[in-house]
This record gives C-alpha cells, sequence and structure tokens, in this order.
C-alpha cells in the first residue's frame, strides 16, 4: 500500500489520533499528545516568552499576587487572533518557562466557576495553562520546522480547509513526527500510536522507514526503542529487529537494549544473551542473566550457571533470578546443589529463600 493510495480527511485523522486518549484533569506527559492538547485548547500559539512574573491581580488596594506569563505570539494554530498574551499556570507542579524561551502554549479560558474567571473578566489576565512541569514544548531551533509543519497540519484539520498535500495520511504524519529532531514529538508520536493500537496501515517502505530510525546512532536509545517495541508489539517486526541494535551498542546503551527484550522473550535472544554473560561490564552481564530468566530460555540453564561462580555476588544473584524464572527441572538441580555447596553464606540463604516460596 502506497502512502499516496489513500488520501487524508485530516479533521477526521487529528480527532482519530486524539480520541483515543484518555481526558485529564492535567496534562501529563506520558498519557496525553499533541494532537490531544491541540483539540482540548482554545488557544494553540507557538510563542517567545517575554517575562515570569508575579503580578498582583488584587483588587481595591489588597496584594493578591499571582505568578504571570507573558509571551509574544510568533504563529498561531488556532484561536482568536492574539498577538500577545498573558497566563496563570494553573496546574500542580506547573510547567516552567523562562524568558527567551520559544514555546508552543496550549491555553484556556477559565470556566465561570472558576476562581479566576473574574481576572479574565476584568481584563487583567487572558487565559489559563493546566500544562504540568516537564510538559512544556520548549522549541529548539532545528525542531521549529516540524512543530510549524505539524501544528499547521492541525489547524488545517479543524479549519475544513482543502489539505495543502493531499498525500498526507495518519501513517505519514506518525512517520514525520517519529522521524523529528524533536524527542517531544517523537514522544508524542508514540502516545497516538500506542493508543491506536492497530489501527494504523504501514506498508513495507513504512516499515524499513521505521527500522531505519531505531538504528540512527545519534538518536536517545530509550526513543528508537520504544519504537521497536511499539513495532514488535503490533506484530510488525520479529526480534531479528534487534540484531542492530545489540551489534552496535555498548555500556549503559547495550542495558537498555537488553533490557527492551522483556515482554518480547523468543528463543531467538538466547544466544546474544547468552554471550553477553561473559562480559566485562557487570551490569551488561547481569542485566543478560536476568533477561534470561523465563521457560523460553530452557536451554540457557548452564550458561546461567556459571554465573554462580563468579567473585561477584551481584552476578551471583542475578543468575539465582534467572534459574528460578527459567524454572526447568535442570535450573532447579544447579540452585539445588549451589544451595548446598556455595562458598557464600548470603547467596545459599537467598537460594533457600527463593526456592522456598516454590514451594
Amino acid at each position: 500500500m502506497s502512502l499516496r493510495a489513500r488520501p487524508l480527511s485530516l479533521c477526521a485523522s487529528l480527532a482519530w489520533f486524539a480520541l483515543t486518549l484518555p481526558g485529564l484533569a492535567h496534562v501529563d506527559a506520558v498519557r496525553m499528545s499533541l494532537a490531544q492538547l491541540f483539540l482540548e485548547s482554545e488557544i494553540v500559539v507557538l510563542a517567545r516568552i517575554e517575562a515570569v512574573a508575579d503580578r498582583n491581580l488584587g483588587e481595591e488596594g489588597q496584594q493578591e499576587l499571582l505568578e504571570v506569563v507573558t509571551a509574544t505570539v510568533v504563529e498561531q494554530f488556532k484561536g482568536e487572533p492574539a498577538p500577545q498574551v498573558d497566563f496563570f499556570l494553573d496546574a500542580h507542579g506547573p510547567a516552567h518557562y523562562q524568558a527567551g524561551d520559544i514555546a508552543v502554549l496550549f491555553l484556556e479560558k477559565p470556566g465561570g466557576q472558576h476562581p479566576l474567571s473574574r481576572y479574565v473578566a476584568q481584563g487583567k489576565l487572558d487565559y489559563i495553562s493546566q500544562q504540568v512541569r516537564n510538559t512544556e514544548h520548549i522549541v529548539a531551533t532545528p525542531e521549529l520546522a516540524d512543530y510549524q509543519w505539524l501544528l499547521g497540519t492541525y489547524s488545517e484539520s479543524l479549519s475544513g480547509r482543502a489539505p495543502s498535500d493531499i498525500s498526507q495520511t495518519k501513517e505519514s504524519i506518525l512517520l514525520r513526527m517519529l522521524d523529528s529532531a524533536s524527542p517531544a514529538l517523537v514522544e508524542s508520536a508514540l502516545i497516538d500510536w500506542q493508543n491506536t493500537g492497530a489501527g494504523l496501515r504501514f506498508d513495507d517502505r513504512n516499515i524499513k522507514d521505521l527500522i531505519a530510525i531505531t538504528r540512527e546512532d545519534g538518536r536517545p536509545i530509550n526513543l528508537r526503542l520504544a519504537i521497536l517495541r511499539t513495532m514488535a508489539s503490533q506484530q510488525l517486526v520479529g526480534p531479528e529487529a534487534w540484531d542492530a541494535l545489540f551489534a552496535q551498542n555498548s555500556g549503559q546503551e547495550l542495558v537498555s537494549v537488553i533490557r527492551s527484550t522483556r515482554g518480547f522473550e523468543n528463543n531467538y535472544f538466547a544466544p546474544a544473551l547468552q554471550a553477553l554473560l561473559d562480559s566485562p561490564s557487570e551490569p551488561v552481564a547481569e542485566t543478560a542473566a536476568r533477561s534470561l530468566g523465563h521457560p523460553v530460555y530452557r536451554g540457557s540453564e548452564a550458561a546461567v550457571g556459571t554465573l554462580l561462580e563468579s567473585d561477584s555476588q551481584r552476578l551471583n544473584y542475578a543468575a539465582i533470578a534467572a534459574l528460578i524464572g527459567i524454572s526447568s527441572q535442570r535450573s532447579q538441580t544447579i540452585l539445588q546443589e549451589a544451595g548446598r555447596d556455595h562458598p557464600d553464606e548470603k547467596v545459599r540463604r537467598q537460594i533457600d529463600a527463593r526456592l522456598g516460596l516454590q514451594d
């Protein structure tokens, strides 16, 4: 299926992304995507933060200080035209802005029952923002074009205008976001993708493009692995898609790669994980051992058991956990023998305790 074979109804696409997500009282970076923020806000602007300062909004000489953010609008994508906005950060653990930041702001007017609504009526305040800390979409220069493109696409979707690019599909929008230099846009795309489940239809070319993203060294390993795991959960790739990541990473990044196989246990991973048991890096060896702790890795008992001979108590404990997880007669025998003969009393007690939980 070609990306150009399916014209996009942009409005339907935006709603389709956003309506798969639960509504929340406050913005949650883990659960809220840019599409959801866009739909729920009254005004969406790309703006330069001018000041963050306490402002006295009290009446008749009373002092009532609130921290108000003032921003100059650079580009507007939703709402009544506003060259400048003043807003109050109305959230627990509110978002954090500094003068000079370029940020995408998602704002709304407080409802009639809101304690701040009277300030809007009095012209002292324009909007409120319910965004919390770490959900600020502060935009670096290399990310600007992607944000402008995506927000412009969402704006078109709500306006009813004909799409500027009729080749855009839900899949192509998501791919552009996942390929962005902005980690925040990648995370937003992952939220949409994971919540829509199998609702997207990627062709072979799309899948190759996604796999290529997972192999780009310059990208954060956690985002690359999130893309890979999402693909695997939707059966778009098999365990062989991890091969390049095992080969090209080391240190803490390799630890992350190993951990990412959990939940996707497959005997295909056994040779790579067994080889890493001999790693000179203790964290790598430990993580490999613990990841082998699943019945699908029966046949790995002897390799894991060698870590019981290590001078490292950390590796001893990893071996115990793995053998318990493999849960075979062979792993049981290895543990019983070590529980009787191991030179470290703490390791023997740990084995007795773990075996006791199985009784």
